[in-house]
């Protein structure tokens, strides 16, 4: 089973710009990602960091993922930066080829290519693993396809992308816990 998560929730709706809200568009995103996955997915309710990590772990499904949107400021102020990037959990070799595999996918819908990379928080080490990817017990990924300040690319290629993840979650669960069947 896969689970899916909208990044961020209604009190702490992530990046905005132009008025348009990292959650709002997450939440359309997962939304969208959970109607391709149809009986092998599941929608994980909105909520804070630990509701949605505690939800994971009680119901122990192989693959969990959770869509956000980058966003980068310049010195000047200016919001930069392009393309897509898979996260997975430090010291998971699992999750690091399904990153890999992930962002193989993702990249061509959303490029450039910006890898598959390891979850520190603020993507610093000292900072210690992401919340996501620390507390969730099964091989995690958060999905980043694009920065958030790209709001055409996004809505423009949200349906082609969401049904890249989902075939490619849906991929990743069948490579990585179906094999020897």
């Amino acid at each position: 089973m896969i689970y899916i998560s909208a990044g961020h929730f209604k009190q702490r709706p992530g990046a905005c710009y132009d008025g348009v809200c990292e959650f709002d568009l997450t939440t359309q995103w997962a939304d969208r990602i959970h109607l391709y996955l149809g009986d092998k997915g599941v929608r994980i309710p909105d909520g804070t960091l630990r509701t949605k990590t505690e939800f994971i772990n009680k119901n122990s499904p192989n693959l969990a993922a959770e869509v956000h949107f980058n966003s980068a400021v310049n010195a000047q102020g200016v919001r930069v930066g392009d393309g897509s990037e898979t996260l997975f959990f430090p010291s998971s070799p699992l999750g690091k080829r399904a990153a890999e595999v992930m962002q193989d996918r993702l990249g061509m819908v959303f490029p450039p290519d910006r890898g598959a990379k390891q979850g520190w928080y603020r993507m610093d080490p000292k900072n210690g693993a992401d919340f996501f990817l620390e507390k969730t017990r099964c091989v995690s990924l958060i999905i980043e396809p694009e920065f958030i300040h790209h709001l055409d690319l996004i809505r423009d290629n949200m349906d082609l992308a969401c049904n890249v993840i989902a075939g490619t979650l849906l991929q990743i669960e069948e490579e990585l816990f179906n094999a020897g069947d």
